[in-house]
């Protein structure tokens, strides 16, 4: 526990030291995340997947920005295992806490296929108790990803060039709005035509972790945006307090994240964050239990019965299906990909190079 604690109070100090505020936050937060790991006995595991991450870095195998719930953890990003800051998305610790009594759950770490074995095989030396909390798997995207990127940037680390790429690039934003589905690296988990006012105008870093969701799980009436015209806002549950109504404002006043489900019961009926997730998993095959608790806790809140049933329509028409730290890390793959179309489109002339990396004789 000390070695994940001091290796993220180095990270954190480096990477907040000029927002004191932010730095703050993430103080807090941290804290509140290593009791829990070491409390539930999470922290072994995580601090596994860091020093796996770390031996794979340091042995020039490429690893994935993040995969799953665990993307939402502050000390998963600063411990190095992810590299999705969960604090400037907005992601929650809570929905990886929600699902860790799971018989699946685990820290998923992607690795490139070159170095799979190799990072397997030093895996398979742990303790057991922590084997099964800590997945290794090999990813084709983050080959493909890593390969291009080596390609374009010979004479640098590809990890050093990644840190570097800012997600607020016109041009790169500008690329993937403008690109077809099927362009994009990641594909869809089923095929899905979408139309120009079925799918967000990519104009932030979060309309690409939104077109992720779109490309996942196609629902037609999610966005209705034109592509170059201003953006088309009618609110389908209108009278939300504001303080929630804040949370679907960025996403056309419609929930699509299941965060924000999350956040919405909260708010309003007072749930504990883990909790809700477990709600949210209830409300398709039994809402009228979910509502029982919604309403009762709304109730407590001090609510009046119009707000309440408002929130409550928005929750059971259009619960999300999608976790936003796992679309997350699916976004970063396919930004750092355009970046790389835009910027260096000579290191795409021949994908299938397999150019030699430290320690793959090993």
């Amino acid at each position: 526990m000390k070695n994940l604690n001091k290796r993220c109070q180095r990270a954190l100090e480096i990477l907040f030291a000029q927002d004191p505020a932010l730095s703050a936050e993430a103080t807090g937060r941290l804290d509140d995340e290593l009791a829990w790991l070491e409390r539930t006995g999470w922290a072994g595991a995580m601090l596994e997947a860091a020093d796996l991450a770390e031996y794979a870095r340091s042995h020039g195998f490429g690893v994935g920005p993040g995969r799953g719930a665990v993307a939402g953890s502050l000390v998963a990003f600063l411990a190095g295992v992810t590299e999705i800051n969960p604090l400037e998305l907005g992601l929650l610790f809570e929905r990886f806490v929600a699902g860790s009594t799971g018989k699946n759950a685990a820290v998923v770490l992607e690795v490139e296929p070159e170095g799979y074995q190799i990072i397997q095989g030093r895996h398979g030396k742990t303790e057991a108790s922590l084997s099964g909390r800590v997945r290794i798997l090999p990813s084709d995207v983050t080959g493909t990803l890593f390969r291009i990127a080596r390609r374009a940037f010979q004479s640098r680390p590809t990890d050093e060039m990644f840190r570097t790429i800012q997600l607020n690039d016109p041009d790169v934003l500008r690329w993937i709005d403008e690109c077809d589905a099927d362009a994009l690296l990641t594909s869809p988990a089923r095929p899905v035509q979408l139309t120009r006012n079925m799918r967000p105008r990519v104009r932030s870093f979060n309309d690409v972790i939104t077109l992720m969701r779109c490309l996942h799980f196609p629902i037609e009436t999610t966005i209705d945006r034109q592509s170059g015209g201003p953006l088309k806002t009618s609110s389908t549950c209108p009278g939300l307090p504001p303080h929630v109504a804040d949370l679907i404002a960025d996403t056309d006043d419609r929930l699509i994240f299941q965060e924000q489900v999350m956040l919405v019961m909260n708010r309003m009926a007072g749930i504990p964050l883990p909790d809700t997730y477990l709600l949210l998993r209830k409300i398709r095959f039994d809402p009228e239990s979910v509502r029982q608790a919604f309403v009762a806790g709304c109730g407590a809140g001090g609510y009046n019965p119009n707000e309440t049933e408002n929130a409550w329509e928005l929750l059971v028409r259009e619960t999300a299906c999608a976790c936003k730290a796992h679309l997350a890390g699916l976004a970063t793959t396919n930004y750092r990909m355009a970046f790389l179309r835009v910027r260096h489109p000579e290191a795409f002339l021949d994908r299938t190079s397999r150019p030699q990396v430290a320690g793959k004789q090993q």
